[in-house]
């Protein structure tokens, strides 16, 4: 392991990790909580653990949203149990029809907090 102190950057490619814990069209939150979580019990070995999150705008731009919004509320579960910081990027072309404003409002409402 690297010792305590040091930065270190593992990637994980977020459309190789969904499957891990999607089943059809739906996310598995106990597969969810296996893969994901092991993921940051390692990486928290190393000291403190920030995640930059792109499954969520993966999902949304396939026209998955009710599995995107719940993606969300998974990481808001594994936050209770595990300490992180999660760091989420959206296209803003993604959110561009009227439509999408209240489920957007849905992704805003599962942060703590908010940039844009």
């Amino acid at each position: 392991g690297y010792p305590k102190g040091e930065d270190k950057v593992v990637f994980y490619d977020g459309d190789a990790t969904l499957p891990t814990f999607m089943r059809d069209v739906w996310l598995n939150k106990t597969l969810f909580t296996k893969a994901v979580g092991l993921i940051l019990q390692q990486a928290a070995l190393s000291g403190p653990v920030r995640v930059f999150g792109e499954m969520v705008a993966i999902l949304w731009t396939q026209g998955k949203v009710r599995a995107a919004i719940r993606l969300e509320e998974l990481w808001n579960d594994l936050a209770k149990e595990q300490e992180f910081s999660l760091l989420c990027g959206y296209p803003k072309s993604a959110f561009s029809n009227q439509k999408d404003n209240e489920l957007f409002l849905q992704v805003c409402g599962t942060h703590s907090h908010i940039h844009m």
